[in-house]
Formats: C-alpha cells, structure tokens, sequence
C-alpha cells in the first residue's frame, strides 16, 4: 500500500516536470517565432508610423511658413503704400514750401493755389485745375508752378474749374523780354505741343545763349519778371530784321500738380 503511494507521488512529480518543461519549450518556441516573424512587421509599422509624422510635421511647418510669408507680403505691401502716400505728401508739401518762397519774391501779387484736376480730352496741351470764377479767376491770367515758373494761360473759366493753356502749345504765345546786356523784347510761342521758340528778336540786340526769358509785362493782367526759362539756341538769317531762336523752361509740364494762378490788381 505504502509503496503504491509513493509510486503515485512519483507519477505526481513526473508529470509536474514533464509540464514544466513543455511550458518552457512552449515560451521558448512562441518567444522565437514571435520574434521573428512579428518583430520585423512590428518595426516596418514603427517607422511607416514615424514617417507618417515626420511628413505631417513637414507639411504643417509649411504651411505656417505660407502664412508667414502671405502676412510678410501684406505688410511689405502696406508699408510700400503707406511710403507712396508719404513720398506723395511730402512732395506736394515741397510745391507749397517753394509757392511760398515764389510768393515772398513778389509780395505785392495776388494769386490763387489750384490743384490740376485733369487734362483736356482731345490730349493737347491744356491742363483743368480745381477753381474757377467764384475764386476770382478770370481768362488770360498767368499761371506758374510751384517755383513760379510761368506755364501758361487761364483760357476758358467755368464757376468752379478753369481751363489752362500750357505755354508749349502752338496757340500760346506770351509777351517777353530776354535779359542780355540790355533787356529784348521779343515773343516766346509753343512748338508742337512739347517746346518754346522765341521770335522777333531785333538783330541790334545783344543776346545770347543761357540768357533768362521772362515775361515783359506788356500784357494785360501779366505781371513783368515772371521766369520763362532761358535761351538755349539763337539763330539769324542774313537780310532779315530779326532772329528767332529755342528756349528751354526749367521745369516738366507734364509734372504740375499744383500750380498758382495770379489775380488781376485790384484798382
């Protein structure tokens, strides 16, 4: 009885062990095909994964750097504006700054600051400016730049808004002296729309290149010593009582922005 007991407990033991051993060769075997054929799937997923982010990083990084460079722009386009507005500010304040000086140089005028407010339709060479009658404008009036260069005539007037006509246009012509070693009457013309000729200069009159071309005074409501500009070319025709020649103004037409129309004298 005694020995079929302990033949039992040994069948016990056995079997114990011989279940011990299968657990382990069991985890051995799993570990090792777990390992080698689920660790390297395992890791193509890691870094599919990891690639996965590093693209989704990248394509956000570019999108915040399009923002960046979308905001950048609106700025640099709002401070290149802001610097066009002030650089058109600051040169309309220079034009007053010299009307001002022109204005101390003959103290005794009278005159009217005006805005060009457009160009006649038919494109020759007559500037609208923003006043008119009710600011005691009338027709043939002088009209000078900010630098009181004269420029040209008030032609046609409305209440509010007056026609001018440049001194280069063919229809102007303007009453003048050019100051050589005496002053020479003589009458400065627009050519082509884009240039000043001076005619009827005596021969007798001493003259030359570089002298200054102002207006003489011998027009009614034109004041004397307005600056035309000053003779650049001077030819003469054997036989002939006078000469003609080319005068240069100092200034561009096609620049005025503001110009100053100088009133009659009050009697």
């Amino acid at each position: 009885m005694a020995t079929r007991h302990r033949r039992g407990n040994l069948y016990i033991y056995w079997a114990l062990a011989l279940l011990g051993a299968a657990i382990f060769f069991y985890l051995g075997v799993f570990g090792w095909i777990w390992s080698h054929t689920f660790s390297p799937a395992s890791h193509i997923a890691s870094g599919f994964a990891s690639w996965i982010n590093t693209v989704i990083s990248n394509r956000n990084v570019s999108w915040e750097l399009q923002s960046q460079n979308l905001n950048l722009k609106k700025e640099l386009e709002k401070l290149l504006l802001d610097n066009a507005r002030l650089s058109i500010v600051e040169e309309e304040n220079k034009k007053l700054r010299s009307l001002t000086q022109f204005s101390s140089s003959f103290d005794t005028l009278k005159y009217v600051v005006a805005r060009v407010v457009g160009k006649s339709h038919d494109f020759s060479s007559i500037l609208i400016i923003n006043k008119g009658s009710s600011d005691g404008i009338i027709p043939d009036l002088a009209v000078v730049s900010p630098e009181g260069i004269m420029v040209g005539k008030v032609m046609e007037v409305d209440k509010y808004r007056s026609w001018v006509l440049l001194a280069t246009d063919a229809k102007s012509v303007i009453a003048s002296i050019i100051m050589g070693q005496e002053p020479v009457n003589a009458l400065v013309a627009g050519k082509y729309g884009v240039s000043l000729s001076v005619d009827w200069i005596p021969q007798t009159g001493i003259v030359g290149v570089r002298d200054l071309v102002l207006t003489s005074g011998l027009e009614e409501n034109i004041p004397r010593g307005l600056l035309i500009g000053s003779l650049v070319q001077l030819e003469s025709v054997p036989a002939e009582l006078f000469r003609y020649g080319a005068v240069e103004s100092p200034i561009l037409y096609d620049g005025l922005s503001i110009v100053s129309v100088i009133l009659p004298p009050k009697n």
